[in-house]
């Protein structure tokens, strides 16, 4: 749900470089989910009690929203898309599906 918000940005948002400009719609959550050149990505959920919430951040790889840069180049679907591991599975198109299942344990203070 909170993944598809953060995705749904894409509606305040017009391709072309980004710029900066006071009291424009929030478009960085959508354009660094989209961002071409970010490989990594990890994220992690916290639950409070009091007050009610849950908490979710999400930290990529290399960053991206670059200001005066696009996040990714337009062309027909498919077309431009490349993997940058090579190891390209057919049954998933030519998506790349390289996937880590390393976990970490982290302290916040």
């Amino acid at each position: 749900m909170v993944l598809k918000s953060w995705w749904d940005e894409h509606r305040h948002w017009k391709y072309g470089p980004l710029t900066y400009e006071d009291g424009s719609k929030q478009f960085g959550v959508f354009t660094q989910m989209a961002w071409a050149d970010s490989v990594h990505l990890g994220c992690g959920r916290s639950k409070f009690r009091s007050p009610r919430r849950t908490v979710i951040v999400c930290n990529y790889g290399p960053g991206g929203n670059i200001i005066g840069s696009t996040p990714y180049r337009a062309g027909e679907p498919t077309k431009l898309l490349y993997c940058v591991t090579g190891d390209c599975k057919r049954s998933y198109g030519d998506y790349c599906n390289d996937i880590s299942d390393e976990s970490y344990e982290a302290m916040i203070s």
